[in-house]
C-alpha cells in the first residue's frame, strides 16, 4: 500500500493524521464523525491515524477507505511523516496531547486542535495553529476550511515552527504535488 498522494491540484489528496490512542478518552469518535461530515463534501480528504486502542475496529468499519491505520510506530513519527501530511488534528484537551502538538510544530506540520487543554497553552490561534470549540461541528467545518487552504496551512506550519524555536519553514512539504512517501511505513 502506497501513501495517498498529496498536493494542491484538485483531485490531489488531502492528508490529515491523528497519533495518539483509540479510545473515548482522547475523543476519537467524535473526531471520526467529524472526519466523515467533512469527507462528504470533500472526498479528498484522506485520514491517518497513528496507534492503538479499544475503538480501532469500530473506527475501521466506520472510517471504510477513507482512512489508513498505521497502529503503534513507537516514538514520535512526525518526523518522518510530516512531508508528506497536510494537517495534524487534536480532538482532545488530554494532557498526554501536548507533546504530540509541540512535535507537529517543530516539524512544520499545521495543527488544528480543539480549545482548552494542551492545545490552547500551546497554539495561539491562527498563528501557530488553528483552535476551534470542542464540538463536533466546528471540528468537521475547520477540516473542510484548512484543506481548501494550503496558503493557510503553511502559514500557520510556519507559525508553529517559530513557536517551537525553528527559523523557517522544511523545504518539502505536503500540498506540493510531490510524489508520496515512506514506503517503509505503508505496508500491505
Amino acid at each position: 500500500m502506497n501513501f495517498p498522494a498529496s498536493g494542491e491540484g484538485a483531485l490531489a489528496r488531502v492528508n490529515l493524521i491523528y497519533v495518539g490512542p483509540l479510545d473515548d478518552a482522547h475523543r476519537v469518535s467524535a473526531l471520526a464523525e467529524a472526519f466523515i461530515s467533512a469527507r462528504e463534501h470533500d472526498p479528498r480528504l484522506h485520514l491517518l491515524l497513528v496507534g492503538d486502542g479499544e475503538l480501532r475496529s469500530t473506527l475501521m468499519g466506520q472510517l471504510g477507505h477513507g482512512a489508513t491505520f498505521l497502529g503503534e510506530l513507537g516514538g514520535s513519527p512526525l518526523p518522518e511523516l510530516a512531508e508528506h501530511l497536510d494537517l495534524l488534528i487534536s480532538p482532545t484537551t488530554a494532557a498526554d496531547t501536548a507533546q504530540t502538538i509541540a512535535d507537529a510544530q517543530r516539524c512544520g506540520l499545521p495543527v488544528l486542535a480543539v480549545e482548552g487543554g494542551s492545545a490552547a497553552s500551546l497554539i495561539e490561534n491562527g498563528r501557530s495553529g488553528f483552535l476551534v470549540p470542542d464540538s463536533g461541528t466546528a471540528l468537521s467545518d475547520a477540516i473542510r476550511w484548512l484543506s481548501r487552504r494550503a496558503t493557510l496551512r503553511e502559514r500557520l506550519a510556519i507559525g508553529g515552527r517559530v513557536a517551537t524555536g525553528g527559523r523557517e519553514a522544511p523545504p518539502y512539504r505536503a500540498g506540493t504535488g510531490h510524489p508520496s512517501g515512506p514506503e517503509r511505513i505503508m505496508t500491505a
